[in-house]
């Protein structure tokens, strides 16, 4: 269990910049509307993203539903948990991405780094294949 402080769900924390559900094992972790644009809000959610990282998570989705624009800062929290997860042996993939969103991955090369899924269950199912694989 992480150390995210707030009401929580089951035994899963939330807080007030994101949400965090335990689906099959993978921790779906969704912004709340205006986290990714808003620096105090991006600031508490790297701090939360990150215990998730380090928790007992090793698969992860960020679940980009509620995100209609990204700002540089948000970016760069994206890099930073993507760097932590790789030190921690944690998969992490995206969901639910607006085309708008995706160009802006496109446009920085951020999309050679995620994996990007339409739905949270198509990216669980992609954790399956990879661990098959392997």
């Amino acid at each position: 269990m992480c150390g995210i402080t707030g009401s929580h769900v089951g035994s899963v924390p939330v807080s007030d910049v994101i949400t965090i559900e335990n689906v099959r094992g993978v921790a779906v972790v969704a912004f709340k509307s205006g986290a990714m644009l808003d620096l105090g809000k991006l600031q508490q959610a790297e701090t939360e993203l990150l215990e998730v990282v380090v928790g007992e998570h090793k698969k992860i989705i960020i679940d980009f539903d509620a995100v209609d624009s990204l700002s540089s800062q948000a970016l760069t929290l994206l890099l930073n948990l993507r760097r932590t997860a790789q030190t921690h042996g944690t998969r992490v993939a995206l969901s639910h991405l607006r085309p708008k969103l995706v160009n802006v991955f496109r446009m920085t090369n951020l999309d050679r780094l995620f994996g990007f899924f339409d739905s949270n269950e198509a990216a669980i199912e992609s954790f399956a294949d990879t661990h098959r694989r392997e």
